[in-house]
């Protein structure tokens, strides 16, 4: 085991999202010659990500570059979970601006 690592948890709103995510972070492999090894699993609606490593600095840089993975995939997620949301949003929009419309001709 490299003498540094580092457990992160992170909640879900689903066990689907949860693997949307680890998907998501699992196609960006580490490079081999950074010596960073990553496991990952999803439990219920949590992922959970260990990284290790046996330089402190490349821990620190390969956990960076994780969650900027990990925040780009849950807003991704979140962008796209919320569809149908917007789509509501955006037609009673569209409504507001006809009714508005209607009554300016009446004037």
């Amino acid at each position: 085991m490299s003498p540094y690592s580092c457990c992160v948890n992170l909640p879900f709103p689903s066990e689907g999202h949860a693997r949307i995510a680890l998907r998501s972070v699992a196609a960006d492999k580490e490079p081999r010659k950074s010596g960073v090894k990553r496991e990952m699993e999803v439990e219920g609606c949590t992922l959970t990500v260990t990284v290790s490593s046996s330089e402190l600095r490349v821990l620190r840089v390969s956990l960076g570059s994780l969650l900027e993975l990990l925040k780009l995939s849950c807003d991704t997620i979140h962008m796209f979970d919320n569809q149908p949301e917007r789509e509501r949003e955006r037609e009673g929009e569209r409504e507001e601006g006809r009714v508005r419309e209607r009554e300016r001709e009446r004037e």
